[in-house]
């Protein structure tokens, strides 16, 4: 791969391929319309302090993203309420966002010591980009949200990573910079901070050089950011104009649930199936659930259990540690272990982010041990298995695509 630019170009073909559908798709009945349609700040009379003062201090139905708002407000300027520009111009984000994805996996093996790091980073942007678990994210115009935190996000996870390795104070100030912009596009950046500390964490414990107290010290911007960020996302819940109630769940029965979040995303990463836009909890709050979710603590401990064989000894034990950091990190508030004005127990772009940790721990697990310059047949059969995946996991996106408007929205 010393020529880049040709798998770069096979990649974007892919991607367009299978989001081609866009270009059909209206605006959703759901969310578009008071997050964009009926947002006055979308379409200003004039572009002026007094404006960017209102977007900075608006909390639009309990959530605060001025960042997104002058995202719409941007495009709205293009051509009005065209949907086709806002489907557009969130596909060209997610292309940015698995530019970084390449980036950021190709330095984190390096740092690792994985073999083949560039092809193996080429494979997890390949797979991250035609996801179908990201389609959600690309195609649902109010999810715009997600896609900028997400490139913010990834902004500035590069640059903390450089800023450490480095000692470079300029990435440091750039990696807050990103930081905050990801936090005013969407308040899930809180959690950048614990994905920074867990690969902290990881590359010392690799080279036994873990410091607590330097630790803090250089962590200590993030977390008084998370902070303040946090404070500012209680405040946008309690005083916010919304109307989402937060669904109460006695104890036991929000941990039954937290287990099931978690069984579905991993399953669905990697064999996804009926993915839709909506999954209801499965019972109201303060009744029996249904016996089957007891099943899924049981399911995943097994999971668990079988993973800590290829976790405890191994070569590239920190690695896979800073994997699953990466993939609790962005889920902690998405499986139902903090009560949220949701009315989903799960949803399809909560894994947008979280996603990363996971296929780059698959990835390396499957093929970090294939010696492309001298190719074995059982090599062969593994490359062979993966290309025939890739291509049935994009033929699933490109359905779910496709299918997007006539899922009751």
């Amino acid at each position: 791969m010393k020529n880049k630019l040709p798998f770069v170009f096979l990649l974007v073909i892919l991607m367009s391929l299978i989001y081609k559908g866009l270009n059909e798709l209206r605006f959703a009945n759901v969310d578009d319309q008071w997050m964009l349609l009926d947002d006055v700040l979308v379409r200003p009379a004039k572009f002026d302090p007094e404006f960017l003062k209102k977007v900075f201090t608006n909390i639009n139905s309990l959530q605060y993203a001025p960042l997104n708002t002058l995202y719409y407000y941007l495009i709205y300027k293009i051509n009005g309420y065209d949907p086709y520009w806002y489907h557009l111009i969130s596909f060209f984000v997610h292309v940015a966002n698995t530019v970084l994805i390449y980036i950021i996996s190709k330095t984190i093996f390096r740092l690792f010591h994985i073999n083949n790091a560039m092809v193996l980073a080429y494979v997890v942007s390949v797979l991250w980009a035609i996801l179908p678990f990201n389609v959600e994210s690309v195609v649902w115009i109010s999810a715009s949200k997600i896609l900028l935190f997400s490139f913010f996000g990834l902004l500035s996870f590069m640059w903390f990573i450089k800023a450490y390795v480095n000692g470079s104070r300029g990435y440091y100030l750039l990696s807050i910079l990103a930081f905050t912009l990801a936090f005013l596009a969407k308040e899930q950046a809180v959690l950048l901070s614990v994905m920074f500390l867990v690969f902290r964490y990881c590359y010392d414990r690799q080279y036994d050089k873990v410091d607590l107290k330097r630790t803090i010290v250089y962590m200590l911007p993030f977390m008084a950011l998370a902070l303040a960020f946090g404070l500012v996302t209680v405040y946008a819940a309690v005083y916010g104009d919304g109307s989402h109630d937060i669904t109460r769940y006695p104890f036991y029965q929000r941990i039954v649930l937290t287990f099931y979040c978690l069984c579905f995303y991993v399953f669905n990463l990697f064999v996804p199936i009926n993915l839709h836009y909506h999954y209801p909890f499965p019972n109201v709050a303060g009744e029996a659930l249904p016996l089957k979710f007891y099943v899924y603590p049981i399911v995943f401990g097994l999971l668990s259990w079988q993973l800590r064989g290829l976790l405890m000894g191994g070569k590239n034990f920190n690695f896979y540690l800073l994997c699953i950091g990466i993939f609790f990190a962005h889920l902690l508030l998405s499986i139902q272990v903090f009560p949220l004005a949701r009315a989903a127990v799960v949803a399809d772009r909560y894994m947008y982010l979280s996603s990363f940790g996971l296929l780059m721990m698959a990835v390396v697990a499957v093929g970090g041990n294939i010696r492309f310059e001298q190719l074995t047949f059982s090599n062969k059969a593994i490359i062979g298995c993966c290309t025939i995946y890739i291509i049935v996991i994009a033929y699933y996106s490109f359905n779910l695509v496709n299918n997007w408007q006539g899922m009751n929205l």
